[in-house]
């Protein structure tokens, strides 16, 4: 059985990912001269190689340029448990797919006719934070000399349990709700939400919130209106299978949202009302789980430490993440990475 159980783990080895979505303020001067706006990094990591993408990044308000992408990018590891990113080369960019354009309009295309996109990347990052600044070098055709500098908001990330009732059907399933802080004007994002396990919606971020005090200390922020979702970069799913980008052609997404929250906890419910277009009401609650006790390796959350753990963390590597999984509980190692590594360690701590 040990030996099965090695064998599966490292079958794993090549499978490993994670997604991670930033917002914040970038600023891009050209040739010294610029100005500044919100924007979305993502970070995907696999295998222990990152990608970052900036989805259609814009020159100012009225130039699109396309999709920043970045790949095979090597991490290196620093003192204060950050780590950093750099990149050296030529790109090409693809169109965006902001409905306000039309394809042939974003520069990206034009640029990569004249022999790709010059960029030099540096970057650092956390699983809260990102800085990165970009040298886009474009003198010899366009006489331009570009810079982007992008750091996200100061964000908190709650860890918990996500209960998700579609009509009278309730799942719950491990989830993070990040807490962005810009100015005073709070966000709240559930990146890459999920019905369940096989139905990606996509991004749900609410901003501009406004927090009120309760009497406990704590802040309370809401939000009612409709909104648009973006699609995930869980690399699990294509971009068109993400349910979000249909709910938005079906004229948006109605949204109430009440949230209460410190440094350490969150509690958060959404109402997502689509009884006029599929016929049902998504009523979506988040809790952190804070001040209960983790067990190292009791993955699965039902107190003990036995193959099921192994089984459940060998599918969350594999993209496949239980519908009860203590994702505190899952660096058996202690290496910081939930990784095969974990597996292996779990493993042979379950069978002695």
């Amino acid at each position: 059985m040990k030996k099965i159980l090695l064998t599966a783990a490292m079958m794993l080895v090549g499978l490993t990912m994670s997604a991670t979505k930033y917002i914040g303020t970038i600023s891009v001067s050209i040739n010294d001269e610029g100005g500044s706006q919100e924007a979305t990094v993502g970070l995907v990591e696999q295998n222990g190689k990152y990608t970052l993408s900036i989805k259609n990044f814009m020159l100012g308000e009225d130039t699109p340029v396309g999709n920043v992408i970045l790949t095979d990018l090597t991490p290196t590891d620093n003192a204060d448990g950050s780590k950093s990113l750099s990149y050296s080369g030529v790109i090409m960019i693809p169109a965006g797919d902001d409905p306000r354009f039309a394809e042939d309009e974003w520069l990206g295309l034009m640029l990569n006719d004249l022999g790709g996109v010059p960029v030099v990347l540096t970057a650092t990052f956390t699983d809260s934070e990102l800085t990165c600044h970009i040298d886009i070098d474009m003198s010899n055709t366009l006489k331009q000399i570009i810079k982007v500098d992008f750091s996200s908001y100061p964000t908190n990330v709650y860890n918990g349990k996500l209960t998700v009732k579609i009509n009278e059907e309730v799942g719950t399933q491990a989830a993070s709700v990040k807490i962005l802080n810009n100015n005073g004007k709070y966000t709240l994002a559930i990146f890459n939400f999920m019905l369940g396990e096989d139905t990606p919606v996509g991004d749900i971020v609410l901003g501009g919130l406004t927090p009120t005090p309760d009497n406990e200390g704590n802040k309370v922020i809401s939000y009612s209106g409709v909104i648009e979702i973006a699609a995930g970069d869980d690399p699990r799913f294509a971009e068109d299978e993400w349910l979000g980008l249909m709910l938005n052609d079906l004229g948006g997404v109605p949204v109430t949202m009440t949230a209460t929250f410190n440094d350490t906890d969150l509690t958060c419910h959404i109402d997502i009302d689509m009884r006029n277009t599929l016929q049902q009401m998504i009523e979506v609650d988040f809790t952190t789980e804070s001040g209960s006790e983790v067990k190292p390796g009791d993955v699965n959350g039902d107190g003990n430490v036995d193959v099921s753990d192994v089984v459940a963390l060998a599918n969350y590597i594999m993209g496949d993440a239980p519908a009860e999984f203590v994702k505190e509980a899952a660096n058996v190692n202690g290496e910081g990475d939930i990784d095969v590594s974990d597996v292996v360690t779990l493993a042979n701590k379950v069978m002695g």
